[in-house]
């Protein structure tokens, strides 16, 4: 049953490049796909290619790799590499790599970021992506792409950030004429207690359905970290588990299709100085 489903996903995936474009600006995080796929307001090693102005809210270096199986069939697989490295305590840089996709049907991102604190509340960063797209019948295009980030604290508890993904709308084929879709974000993170959090976000694609999400994060106890997350598109239902050991973080996450059913997802991340 799963070799037939496998097929019809990959088939639909070839005539309609639309299918493509809703991977676009995924999260790839552990932590992001726990919490409904937010990126924009996700402290994270993977802040390069989801909001680069938090990479300032880093103390130390991290690095990260993350592995998602979506609807646990083997051909359908999203995979990154994260590093964050802190410069001085103004400004940051990062590397993200991801993959994502089937044989037939495949995203390769590698993904540059800076960041700078501009004053005590407000930072920026920017993002290069070059983005690699293959499709069996057409071959390999290479695309690069920008991605612009904010980050703003009003206070202690609570922390703000958007994103503006492709706002040069890069088109992905000159042939077809067919651009690689534009995405704004925004989100909250309030700080409930010491051991809550709450996370929301906007997604807003110009030629996509609008995306609210929103998510739960609460520390059982020291170094365990339960999230759960809602959103009204794609998988609508997620959850995750972290424990982290001293420097060490080990994570996993499932998501919720009620019709493709469970995608799990497992990495960790290091921290050091």
């Amino acid at each position: 049953m799963k070799k037939i489903i496998l097929s019809i996903l990959y088939f639909l995936f070839l005539i309609n490049m639309k299918s493509l474009a809703q991977q676009y600006d995924e999260s790839c995080s552990i932590q992001g796909i726990s919490l409904s796929s937010q990126t924009s307001n996700l402290v994270s090693a993977f802040n390069a290619s989801e909001n680069a102005a938090l990479m300032l809210e880093q103390s130390k270096s991290v690095i990260a790799i993350s592995v998602l199986n979506k609807y646990a069939l083997a051909g359908l697989k999203q995979g990154g590499l994260g590093y964050v490295r802190p410069i001085g305590k103004s400004s940051a840089v990062g590397i993200t790599v991801q993959i994502n996709g089937t044989q037939y049907l495949k995203q390769t991102s590698v993904v540059f970021s800076y960041s700078k604190k501009l004053n005590d509340k407000f930072g920026a960063g920017i993002t290069f992506i070059l983005l690699n797209s293959f499709e069996q019948t057409i071959g390999s295009r290479n695309n690069i792409l920008g991605k612009v980030g904010i980050a703003y604290r009003p206070s202690k508890l609570i922390l703000i950030g958007a994103t503006i993904y492709n706002p040069t709308a890069v088109k992905l084929s000159s042939f077809t004429g067919e651009r690689i879709p534009t995405y704004f974000s925004s989100g909250i993170r309030y700080k409930v207690s010491s051991q809550v959090y709450t996370y929301a976000e906007y997604r807003l694609g110009l030629t996509d359905l609008r995306n609210f999400k929103i998510g739960l994060s609460y520390e059982i106890k020291s170094g365990v970290l339960l999230n759960v997350g809602f959103q009204n598109t794609n998988s609508p239902i997620s959850f995750g588990l972290s424990c982290k050991i001293k420097n060490i973080a080990f994570r996993f996450a499932l998501q919720y299709h009620q019709v493709l059913g469970f995608s799990p997802a497992v990495g960790g991340d290091i921290d050091f100085n």
